[in-house]
């Protein structure tokens, strides 16, 4: 015989049962908003900074890429070396990269750009003579410009 009073025991005893899901309160959404207005601040300082003080002109910024990536061919040509070593093949590397940002600037770059990167590709096919006549090309190119 069961009693009245006996607790069924498919039911949670008082206290145990499901409870409410803790209220998120307004301080994580003013703690993120705080955080976001923050962040754009700085991103906009940031951005003023540079726009004052580095920003000058792409046509600027290529021709100093052209002029750098020139003058490192001017110290591969000094060289003449027929080696084809690490540091030579950097160089004719480094003057390519420096003629292609100067072409994406500025048209006008697109021929030294073309030259430098097909004398990288024949140092890296070990073929030098081909590397020294588009070095001679890429040269005649930067006298003129």
């Amino acid at each position: 015989m069961s009693s009245p009073h006996t607790p069924d025991s498919s039911s949670p005893p008082p206290g145990y049962g499901p409870s409410r899901p803790p209220s998120v309160g307004r301080a994580p959404i003013l703690a993120g908003l705080a955080g976001l207005l923050v962040g754009v601040f700085v991103v906009g300082i940031v951005w003023l900074g540079t726009a004052l003080i580095g920003g000058g002109d792409d046509h600027e910024g290529a021709a100093a890429d052209a002029a750098a990536s020139c003058r490192i061919l001017e110290r591969i040509d000094a060289t003449n070396s027929d080696s084809l070593d690490l540091p030579y093949a950097y160089r004719i590397g480094a003057a390519a990269q420096l003629a292609a940002a100067a072409a994406e600037d500025d048209r006008r770059y697109q021929v030294l750009s073309r030259d430098t990167h097909a004398a990288s590709q024949a140092i890296q096919y070990a073929d030098a003579a081909t590397a020294r006549n588009e070095i001679a090309q890429a040269l005649a190119t930067c006298e003129g410009l």
